[in-house]
């Protein structure tokens, strides 16, 4: 008889695995037919609106254990908007999850612990604990620029406009910030977005009629630049700049730190070459060895003070002389 592949049962323990939790957590929230009702602030939930959006939910069960999550989610979501039914909200959020969008299934996992009955909240004993396992996960992200209706990319993801909301949630983890439009120069920048935590950026975004690119090298990779007393990154380093000159500054352990200076003209991109000298041994100094001059010279002077013989000294005990040797070390 032929073993099943690897992969063939790692899929198989997988869907065991979204089975259990689906079993765990889902089925005890299947929303029951419960006749025709009325969506809050909206229209009346018929007896075709309950069955459609049981088919759905069924559906979507399906795609979680085939391990479909997007399929599952898209589900739901239809469901949802035929019953509003907060089971399906959590639902949601449990394929939210399985994609990775922490974010949004802390969102929608929120709105079911604000919206479900006690009674179905209290069939979930780990609730609370799930909610705190997936804040761990979020950043509180705050972003404010000084353009208008700039658009704002984290990771692969178009956020927003600006201006953004106050605070935004995210996943938290290492990603890039993008801030684009088509009269200012982009800003890009890597983040890391702390779990359970906030971080804010304030942006200036600078006109590409009025700034200039400054690309600074170094034979030495990773030398810290700064330009104008503002701290760059490690060589190579990119900046933006207003058009005018730019005092340039770089440094490196073990080597002797450099400036130069630059003009930036609107619509250049200046490359600048700054290399770094390594640090000359201290026994080259001139000032080392001056100092070793002035410590030897004064060391034998001292020695010849203290070795050569004098007179005794007169004192006033009897017989009025007091004499003892004068060698010190």
């Amino acid at each position: 008889m032929m073993l099943p592949s690897r992969q063939t049962l790692v899929r198989v323990v997988a869907a065991l695995l979204v089975w259990l939790v689906a079993v765990a957590w889902s089925r005890p929230l299947v929303a029951q037919p419960s006749g025709p009702g009325k969506i809050p602030n909206s229209r009346e939930v018929t007896q075709s609106d309950e069955e459609r959006a049981a088919t759905l939910k069924s559906r979507g069960d399906t795609a979680m254990l085939g391990l479909r999550y997007q399929e599952a989610l898209d589900a739901y979501r239809e469901a949802y908007s035929l019953t509003q039914d907060p089971a399906l909200l959590y639902n949601q959020a449990r394929a939210q999850q399985a994609l990775g969008d922490f974010a949004a299934a802390l969102e929608l996992l929120e709105r079911f612990d604000a919206e479900a009955k006690p009674a179905v909240k209290a069939r979930l004993h780990r609730l609370q604990e799930l909610l705190q396992e997936l804040r761990a996960r979020v950043t509180q992200l705050s972003v404010r620029c000084n353009v208008e209706g700039a658009r704002v990319i984290l990771g692969d993801k178009v956020i927003g406009t600006t201006p953004l909301p106050a605070v935004i949630k995210t996943a938290s983890g290492r990603t890039t910030l993008q801030v684009l439009d088509d009269v200012h120069r982009p800003y890009k920048k890597e983040i890391d977005l702390p779990g359970g935590g906030s971080f804010s950026l304030d942006i200036v975004l600078l006109r590409k009629d009025m700034t200039g690119i400054v690309v600074i090298e170094s034979n030495v990779r990773g030398a810290h630049v700064s330009v104008d007393a503002k701290v760059v990154g490690d060589a190579p380093a990119e900046i933006v700049v207003p058009s005018g000159e730019h005092k340039i500054f770089v440094e490196a352990p073990g080597y002797e730190p450099a400036r130069t200076s630059v003009v930036v003209h609107a619509g250049e991109r200046r490359s600048v070459q700054v290399p770094l000298k390594k640090e000359a041994s201290i026994f080259a100094r001139w000032w080392f060895w001056t100092g070793v001059g002035v410590v030897v010279a004064g060391g034998v002077a001292t020695y010849v003070v203290l070795t050569t013989p004098r007179d005794p000294d007169r004192g006033t005990i009897s017989p009025g002389q007091v004499a003892a040797p004068l060698v010190r070390f």
